[in-house]
């Protein structure tokens, strides 16, 4: 969990495993840090945690050659559900 916090962004706070990665911002900012071309982070907003995860997942699957396993549940994304 040291590594994730001490690479990706202070405004995206990681603090275990579970609830810190639900809006998707940490995902993006681990993908943006890497491929700063694949993302606008900027434009990324917390409130829109689905479309969030929607759009890291789909990138490291499509850019990174990253296996989706998750799949954001509901219109919050509340849940991830293993695929």
């Amino acid at each position: 969990l040291s590594y994730i916090k001490a690479l990706i962004y202070p405004n995206v706070n990681i603090h275990n495993f579970t609830t810190s990665w639900r809006d998707g911002m940490a995902f993006n900012a681990l993908i943006h840090k890497h491929r700063p071309d694949l993302i606008d982070f900027d434009k990324l907003k917390k409130s829109n945690a689905h479309y969030n995860l929607q759009n890291a997942f789909n990138l490291a699957e499509q850019h990174l050659g990253l296996t989706r396993l998750l799949d954001p549940e509901g219109e919050q994304a509340d849940v991830m559900t293993p695929k």
